[in-house]
């Protein structure tokens, strides 16, 4: 009987807090944030690590990125200098939907 109890007191898997209770009380730790920007001179340190890759000029170990690590790091340079590229959808007119109608159809497309 005391077994039952326990069974219901529990929560499934994936959802082991109760609604409304945060899963990190105490948040992200004092101080991680001001260490971070100190170690990497307010994150100069990291663009210059990732101009390094996008050109292929920065080695690891002797070896230069592979094409597809300099194609990722001028990928994160360009979001983080101009933000991340919005999705574009074309509505030509010759079709007669609604915009709002195009745009949850558009969506549907790409999951």
């Amino acid at each position: 009987m005391a077994q039952d109890s326990d069974k219901s007191a529990r929560r499934g898997p994936g959802k082991p807090f109760q609604p409304g209770q945060s899963g990190n009380p105490g948040g992200r730790p004092k101080g991680l944030e001001t260490l971070v920007r100190e170690k990497t001179k307010n994150g100069v340190a990291i663009v210059e690590v990732m101009a390094g890759i996008a050109s292929g000029k920065f080695k690891l170990d002797g070896k230069r990125p592979r094409h597809s690590d300099c194609v990722e790091a001028n990928k994160w340079l360009a979001e983080r200098g101009y933000g991340k590229v919005r999705d574009v959808l074309e509505v030509d007119g010759s079709e007669n939907l609604s915009l709002l109608v195009a745009v949850a159809l558009a969506k549907k497309s790409d999951e």
